[in-house]
């Protein structure tokens, strides 16, 4: 589809879909020049979570009552074990706003694997998202894709932890790292699939690199399936969130 708007030849015109300077680009370094607005963005979420981790979480106590509590548990539990303080009196808002904040707080364990983990995970996926998408022609959409799934995986996540999850207290940055593994999966099998109809790919990409980004990606969530983790149940719902995105977006954007 983007060939039809290849019009332009200096960066930041047209409508970012695919341009010739993009393409000289991706012809002569094999992937897209990153826009500054599009590493803002791949950046923004990594940065973050890292910055919640060393700096802000340590300092204020109330910050990891930003951490969600499962359905059960938090139903049962005193108001002063879900809401900080302050907000005791209206502990039940408190609770069903985690269902989002909770995807910026990590388990005040003192061990820092997992939000180093989740932040190098959300910043390589964003990169491989941005690069599928330009193949595909619809690179435009990146920030979108990102944000639906940085703001709504995590909710997602937090009711399919209130059904199958196995502690009291969960943290969704893992959630969103699958998330942007399910929309991968869902763009790399469109580009596979678009290869195999027409025998060519975009020049921004090539064949084998697509196999391997889902090839991994399987063995990633397959892993994680059969570690079968506390967390496992919300990793799979996140996957299947991401996929369901990418199944949705390639045949409405196209229409555009």
């Amino acid at each position: 589809m983007s060939g039809r708007h290849d019009t332009t030849t200096a960066p930041g015109q047209g409508n970012g879909t695919g341009t010739e300077y993009d393409r000289r680009l991706g012809d002569r370094f094999g992937y897209p020049l990153l826009r500054t607005s599009e590493a803002a963005t791949i950046l923004s979420v990594p940065t973050f979570l890292l910055f919640v981790n060393f700096v802000v979480q340590p300092a204020l106590e109330m910050w990891p009552k930003l951490g969600y509590v499962r359905y059960p548990a938090a139903r049962t539990a005193p108001p002063h074990r879900i809401a900080p303080e302050p907000f005791t009196d209206v502990a039940w808002w408190w609770h069903e706003i985690t269902r989002l904040t909770h995807a910026g707080i990590h388990d005040p364990s003192g061990l820092h694997g997992h939000v180093l983990g989740n932040a190098a995970l959300i910043a390589a996926t964003s990169v491989i998202l941005l690069a599928l998408l330009g193949a595909l022609g619809e690179r435009r959409w990146f920030s979108y894709v990102y944000w639906e799934l940085v703001v709504v995986a995590p909710i997602v996540g937090s009711y399919a932890f209130d059904l199958f999850g196995r502690t009291a207290h969960g943290y969704g940055a893992s959630t969103v790292g699958f998330a942007f593994m399910g929309v991968l999966f869902a763009l790399g099998l469109t580009l596979v699939g678009t290869h195999v109809r027409t025998g060519r790919i975009d020049a921004t990409t090539h064949l084998l690199p697509v196999v391997a980004v889902l090839a991994a990606v399987g063995l990633i969530v397959g892993a994680d399936f059969v570690a079968n983790s506390p967390a496992m149940p919300v990793h799979q719902a996140g996957f299947g969130f991401g996929a369901l995105v990418g199944a949705v977006a390639i045949p409405l954007v196209r229409r555009r």
